[in-house]
Protein backbone atom coordinates (compact mmCIF):
# COMPACT_ATOMS: atom_id res chain seq x y z
CA UNK A 1 0.00 0.00 0.00
CA UNK A 2 2.89 2.27 0.92
CA UNK A 3 4.30 1.66 -2.34
CA UNK A 4 1.42 2.99 -4.27
CA UNK A 5 1.12 5.69 -2.13
CA UNK A 6 4.70 6.68 -2.83
CA UNK A 7 4.08 6.20 -7.02
CA UNK A 8 1.43 8.28 -7.05
CA UNK A 9 2.67 11.17 -5.40
CA UNK A 10 6.38 10.93 -7.10
CA UNK A 11 3.77 11.00 -10.70
CA UNK A 12 2.12 14.01 -9.00
CA UNK A 13 5.36 15.11 -8.56
CA UNK A 14 7.08 15.02 -11.13
CA UNK A 15 4.36 16.64 -13.28
CA UNK A 16 4.67 19.94 -12.20
CA UNK A 17 6.08 22.50 -14.43
CA UNK A 18 9.10 24.51 -13.29
CA UNK A 19 8.94 27.80 -14.06
CA UNK A 20 11.46 29.16 -16.72
CA UNK A 21 15.06 30.34 -15.72
CA UNK A 22 14.96 33.56 -18.41
CA UNK A 23 11.73 35.11 -19.42
CA UNK A 24 12.07 34.99 -23.57
CA UNK A 25 8.39 36.81 -24.58
CA UNK A 26 8.37 37.12 -27.88
CA UNK A 27 11.57 36.40 -29.05
CA UNK A 28 11.08 34.08 -31.25
CA UNK A 29 8.01 35.73 -33.23
CA UNK A 30 10.02 39.07 -33.94
CA UNK A 31 12.95 37.14 -34.34
CA UNK A 32 11.43 34.67 -37.15
CA UNK A 33 9.77 38.15 -38.74
CA UNK A 34 12.65 39.72 -38.84
CA UNK A 35 14.78 37.04 -40.50
CA UNK A 36 11.80 36.84 -42.76
CA UNK A 37 11.78 40.07 -43.84
CA UNK A 38 14.42 42.51 -42.73
CA UNK A 39 13.30 46.01 -43.08
CA UNK A 40 12.67 49.52 -40.81
CA UNK A 41 9.51 47.70 -39.66
CA UNK A 42 10.82 44.34 -38.44
CA UNK A 43 14.13 46.45 -36.74
CA UNK A 44 12.31 48.18 -34.84
CA UNK A 45 10.12 45.59 -33.72
CA UNK A 46 12.82 43.60 -32.71
CA UNK A 47 15.06 46.68 -31.10
CA UNK A 48 12.09 46.83 -29.00
CA UNK A 49 11.44 43.52 -27.46
CA UNK A 50 14.88 43.75 -26.84
CA UNK A 51 14.51 46.38 -24.52
CA UNK A 52 12.00 44.87 -22.79
CA UNK A 53 13.18 41.44 -22.50
CA UNK A 54 16.63 43.80 -21.08
CA UNK A 55 14.43 45.95 -18.95
CA UNK A 56 12.17 43.44 -17.40
CA UNK A 57 14.38 40.20 -16.93
CA UNK A 58 11.78 38.05 -15.21
CA UNK A 59 12.17 34.08 -15.04
CA UNK A 60 13.77 32.33 -11.75
CA UNK A 61 17.47 33.61 -12.57
CA UNK A 62 15.69 37.44 -12.93
CA UNK A 63 18.36 38.12 -15.10
CA UNK A 64 18.37 38.84 -19.30
CA UNK A 65 18.45 35.70 -20.83
CA UNK A 66 22.19 34.58 -22.39
CA UNK A 67 22.98 35.85 -26.00
CA UNK A 68 20.45 38.77 -25.57
CA UNK A 69 22.50 41.50 -25.07
CA UNK A 70 25.23 39.94 -27.73
CA UNK A 71 22.12 40.34 -30.38
CA UNK A 72 20.87 43.48 -29.14
CA UNK A 73 24.59 44.75 -29.77
CA UNK A 74 24.70 43.47 -33.58
CA UNK A 75 21.14 45.24 -34.13
CA UNK A 76 22.72 48.64 -32.60
CA UNK A 77 25.81 48.20 -35.05
CA UNK A 78 23.43 48.03 -38.11
CA UNK A 79 21.62 51.13 -36.86
CA UNK A 80 25.59 52.96 -35.98
CA UNK A 81 25.33 53.34 -32.60
CA UNK A 82 28.91 51.79 -31.59
CA UNK A 83 28.99 53.12 -28.17
CA UNK A 84 25.83 51.63 -27.64
CA UNK A 85 26.98 47.92 -29.08
CA UNK A 86 30.11 48.33 -27.01
CA UNK A 87 28.06 48.73 -24.11
CA UNK A 88 25.95 45.90 -24.57
CA UNK A 89 28.45 43.51 -25.47
CA UNK A 90 30.23 43.85 -22.06
CA UNK A 91 27.17 43.66 -20.01
CA UNK A 92 26.58 40.03 -22.08
CA UNK A 93 30.41 39.42 -20.99
CA UNK A 94 29.64 40.33 -17.53
CA UNK A 95 26.56 38.22 -17.27
CA UNK A 96 27.95 35.46 -19.03
CA UNK A 97 31.95 35.22 -19.28
CA UNK A 98 32.06 32.35 -21.04
CA UNK A 99 30.59 34.32 -24.23
CA UNK A 100 34.15 37.10 -23.84
CA UNK A 101 36.34 34.65 -25.96
CA UNK A 102 33.82 35.14 -28.79
CA UNK A 103 32.73 38.64 -28.06
CA UNK A 104 36.46 40.38 -27.25
CA UNK A 105 37.36 39.20 -30.71
CA UNK A 106 34.17 41.52 -32.32
CA UNK A 107 34.63 44.25 -29.79
CA UNK A 108 38.43 44.70 -30.37
CA UNK A 109 37.14 44.66 -34.07
CA UNK A 110 34.77 47.50 -33.55
CA UNK A 111 36.98 49.52 -31.44
CA UNK A 112 40.06 49.01 -34.26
Amino acid sequence: MSGCVFMLLFMLTSCVSKPPLYEWNSYNKATYSYAKTTNDKSRAAMKKMYEQLIQNPNGTRNVVAPGIYADYAFLLLQEGNKNEALAAFNKEMNYYPESALYLLTIVKEIQQ
